[in-house]
């Protein structure tokens, strides 16, 4: 079949990309669920979670683009996203199965459990905010590592880039919706 070059890039990012994606975006909502159920009120909530998850883009963009990439192959970054998904996967059901009766919608707010001293709260958080990162860092790593991979088989070109930025950016929504 004689597709475009452009189109057949495209076709590749999905066929590849979309559901390990996909997969990632699950683990925010089990994430936001799971500091529900351990405490964490609605006001700030999302916010934090957010921010959090921003923070761990930033840190997997910078480590992937100046360490990961560099010395690793991409097909042992692959199955590094792979074993960490399998990990926040366990860490997301272990973590909602915990407290899985507690109510969904707690009075007390995000920035209460910031300031707070009360070291429990903070401690029953730390689980789905650390997901909340790590999920950032291994979407960032993914989408770069992509990025590497269809540059390899395609050239690298706006088309290798684009595709693959767009296809996990649409899978990681697609795993938030389904999650």
């Amino acid at each position: 079949i004689d597709i475009a070059w452009p189109l057949r890039i495209f076709l590749h990012s999905i066929a590849v990309f979309l559901l390990p994606a996909a997969a990632f975006g699950m683990l925010s909502p089990a994430a936001t669920e799971a500091a529900a159920l351990a405490g964490m009120g609605n006001e700030g909530r999302f916010g934090i979670i957010n921010s959090l998850g921003t923070v761990g883009a930033l840190a997997g963009t910078f480590l992937s683009g100046f360490l990961l990439i560099q010395f690793m192959p991409t097909s042992t970054i692959f199955f590094a996203l792979a074993a960490c998904f399998l990990g926040l996967a366990a860490a997301c059901l272990a973590a909602v199965g915990e407290k899985g009766g507690a109510d969904l919608l707690s009075a007390k707010t995000a920035t209460d459990y910031v300031h707070q001293e009360n070291k429990e709260n903070l401690k029953g958080l730390t689980i789905p905010l650390g997901i909340c990162f790590i999920i950032g860092f291994c979407i960032m790593a993914l989408e770069l590592a992509a990025g590497r991979m269809l540059a390899a088989d395609m050239g690298q070109s706006i088309f290798t880039w684009t595709s693959a930025i767009g296809v996990i950016f649409a899978g990681s929504a697609l795993g938030n919706l389904s999650g």
